[in-house]
This record gives C-alpha cells, sequence and structure tokens, in this order.
C-alpha cells in the first residue's frame, strides 16, 4: 500500500498528492472522474455495458477489470493501482482488493440519498481537486435538484416507479433503490406500504392498474444488461393501457443504463434531474 494514497486522507497533512493509476468499479464515480477531467486517471474499469455517456471509456486505455459484481483480481493486480473504487456491487471483495490497494468504498445510503451522494462526492473532491471545486458542482446539483422538487411538488402528481425484468415488474418506495424521486425529487407515492428493498418488491400489472397513478417511471433492466426484450414495450398491455398514466402519455421510461448501470455521480445527477424535467414536463 502505497503512503501517497495515505497522505491524502491525513487531515494533518496538507499536501495534494492524489492517485494518479486509479481503478474504478462504480460507474457514477466513474462520470464525476469524468466530469473532473480526471479520464487519464483510470487505468482499469468495468467495460462490460458501459453506459453510452461514458463511451469515451471504452477507448480511453482503461483495461477490463471485470464485471460490476465479479471483479477480475488478477487483472486489478496487474495494473497496480494506487487506488482501487468500488460500491455495493463489490463490496464482498473489499477485503481481497484491499489487500492489491487501498480499496476506497464509496457506496449510497438509500435512506440518505442526497447526504450520502454529497459525502462521496466531498471525499472525491479531497482526494483528486479541491473540497471549494467540488463544493460548486454540488451546489450546483442542488440548485437543480431544489428546483424540480418544488414543480414535483406543486403538481401534486402520484407517482409508482418501477423496473422491468424481461417484461416481470417490480416496484420501488421511499427509502429504496429508486426512492430520491420520492424523497429527493418531490414527487407523492401512490402506495407508502411498498417494501424497501435493493431489487424491489415484486408486483403484478393488474396491481398498477388498482393503484392508476398519474406517472408510471419505468426502469427497464433488460435493455441496460441484455434479455428477452419482448414485453418491454408496456403501450401494447392491454392491461396498462386501462390506467391514467398510459392514456394521458405519462409512463415514464427511464434510460436504463443512467438509471440501473449508473447514478451517484456528478454527471449522472445531472442527467437524472434533467430527465425527469424533460419526461415529465415540468
Amino acid at each position: 500500500m502505497r503512503n501517497s494514497v495515505y497522505l491524502i486522507y491525513d487531515s494533518d497533512n496538507h499536501s495534494h498528492l492524489y492517485p494518479e493509476k486509479v481503478v474504478v468499479f462504480d460507474m457514477g464515480i466513474l462520470d464525476t472522474l469524468s466530469e473532473l477531467n480526471l479520464e487519464d486517471s483510470v487505468v482499469g474499469t468495468v467495460t462490460e455495458n458501459l453506459p453510452e455517456y461514458l463511451s469515451q471509456f471504452e477507448n480511453s486505455g482503461a483495461q477490463s477489470v471485470g464485471n460490476l459484481k465479479e471483479p477480475d483480481l488478477e487483472a486489478v493486480y496487474d495494473l497496480d493501482p494506487d487506488l482501487i473504487i468500488i460500491s455495493g456491487r463489490q463490496l464482498d471483495y473489499e477485503d481481497k482488493l484491499n489487500e492489491i490497494a487501498p480499496t476506497l468504498y464509496l457506496g449510497l445510503d438509500l435512506e440518505n440519498y442526497w447526504s450520502s451522494f454529497e459525502s462521496n462526492m466531498k471525499t472525491i473532491g479531497k482526494i483528486f481537486v479541491s473540497e471549494s471545486e467540488m463544493d460548486s458542482q454540488i451546489s450546483t446539483i442542488k440548485s437543480n435538484m431544489t428546483n424540480l422538487k418544488e414543480k414535483a411538488e406543486s403538481s401534486n402528481y402520484s407517482s409508482l416507479i418501477t423496473i422491468l425484468n424481461e417484461g416481470s415488474p417490480s416496484a420501488f418506495g421511499k427509502n429504496s433503490r429508486y426512492g430520491m424521486i420520492y424523497d429527493e425529487f418531490g414527487f407523492t407515492p401512490i402506495d407508502t406500504n411498498i417494501e424497501a428493498s435493493i431489487h424491489g418488491q415484486s408486483i403484478s400489472f393488474e396491481y398498477v392498474l388498482s393503484k392508476d397513478t398519474d406517472l408510471l417511471f419505468v426502469v427497464d433492466r433488460t435493455r441496460a444488461v441484455g434479455g428477452d426484450d419482448s414485453d418491454s414495450d408496456l403501450s401494447k398491455n392491454p392491461v396498462i393501457q386501462k390506467t391514467t398514466a398510459y392514456q394521458k402519455g405519462h409512463i415514464i421510461y427511464l434510460n436504463p443504463e443512467l438509471w440501473y448501470l449508473s447514478g451517484g455521480g456528478l454527471q449522472s445527477m445531472k442527467l437524472m434531474i434533467q430527465e425527469i424535467y424533460d419526461q415529465v414536463g415540468l
């Protein structure tokens, strides 16, 4: 383990040494480093199912280090990184990765989405740039999010957030994987009894009809990772066709690469907020 990395974490040491060779497993952190013009520091990342907005890393020289769930430890070791950054999907490998290089966990707390996002970004700011530069970035996002929240709350739209996995739907409530749409973005959940879960609560299309929400948010996992997407178009579903959301054109298909594979970064937070604005028409 390299002392230069530890100097960064030492609040008594004011030298701004930052890791020159970083392996990144989290797409939100990857988009943050890109936003900070630090692509050259990324020597390894997950290139499988790379979101379109991060396609520059396909030709950046960054090496493949496995997938989002299973790091290729040998590939990481060969890169001899100064720092490895992970999130929840790789948590089972934290100890093994720490044996290769200092490993920093920057996951999101689903019950405190904004505060954990802000904390993660401040950590990145301390390591790679400056606290003032990162504070400026965070302030811009906070302002945009506040504006969105005010408009969402005044719209009085009821909302349901779902994920499709090869045509099978699951729903998400507050304090869940997509709970920030309620908790931070200000939309009103149609059902406050949905179980908080990383994978969502399995539901039927009849359930969606029975709730008959104003807005139906859809994240299509299949289109993000591959699989049978023949049932992904809900407009062809006879039960969904009876819903208010369908009849009013309020089925909101969120970018699955952004919402399923990424999130929690400077770019992805900006893109998520803008996508909600554009698609809901607030």
